[in-house]
């Protein structure tokens, strides 16, 4: 931030100039898009995504034949070529800046898993921004990440912005800047944010008792077996993909109290 856009962007500019790897006597990759797999804009499958359809095809692409030149002037370079089902024009700048933006659609929506709504939005704090999940991966999941890391260096050689709305944390993490465990929490959970915050700020039992309440009428816990009124906390808690985490070891088991 105490460098100027212009000056960073010109920096970088000779960086992706210095790393070219393809030369122009190398002939581009070159994808073929099945439109008709979206028709509608709606997705039968994941596999069927124009996302899964290019990762599949550049799969054995090595990537240092994605890194060209920075894109300019008025028959740009880029990372690859497109020739779409039944279309004889391909390659031109219009498609693939149409495939980057189906792709950023494709990432954002329920028919991939590979990003996550941020739960915050659900009390409309940081709405329509998303996370990568955290939920465990496949080694085909772990794939399509890598191919996602590529698009974002083939979108920046293009220079075509990608309608991404991601978190600040996604973007701290890729340059290696460390997370604000306050901030960062708060921006992408302000639920669990504002519990770990209480549950730092108990003062007595009645305090956790009541808290323990509180969090046991959102996620329906069981009743304590010696008092039946009484709702019984486990020391667990639902992940960002629902899914029930044990805060210690046989937390399930553990009443608190």
């Amino acid at each position: 931030g105490l460098i100027f856009y212009d000056t960073k962007v010109t920096v970088m500019n000779r960086v992706l100039n210095a790393t070219v790897q393809r030369t122009a006597d190398h002939a581009a990759p070159e994808i073929t898009l099945d439109p008709l797999e979206i028709v509608g804009g709606e997705i039968r499958s994941s596999e069927n995504s124009y996302f899964c359809q290019a990762a599949r095809q550049l799969g054995c692409v090595p990537s240092s034949q994605l890194c060209v030149k920075l894109a300019s002037g008025g028959d740009p370079t880029y990372a690859f070529n497109i020739r779409f089902t039944g279309e004889e024009v391909h390659g031109t700048s219009g498609s693939f800046r149409h495939f980057l933006w189906q792709v950023c659609k494709e990432l954002q929506s329920s028919s991939l898993s590979l990003l996550l709504l941020c739960p915050s939005s659900a009390v409309n704090k940081n709405k329509g921004k998303y996370i990568l999940t955290p939920s465990p991966i496949t080694y085909a999941e772990e794939q399509l990440f890598h191919f996602f890391g590529q698009l974002l260096g083939i979108a920046i050689r293009a220079d075509v912005p990608l309608p991404l709305d991601l978190l600040p944390s996604f973007w701290k993490t890729l340059v290696g800047e460390p997370l604000d465990p306050d901030l960062d929490l708060q921006e992408a959970d302000i639920l669990t944010y504002n519990y770990v915050k209480k549950f730092e700020n108990i003062s007595d039992e009645t305090e956790l008792e009541a808290l323990c309440a509180e969090i046991a009428s959102q996620h329906l816990a069981t009743e304590s077996p010696d008092c039946p009124n009484k709702p019984c906390c486990k020391f667990t808690y639902p992940s960002l993909t629902g899914e029930e985490v044990e805060l210690c070891p046989r937390g399930r088991h553990i009443p608190v109290g």
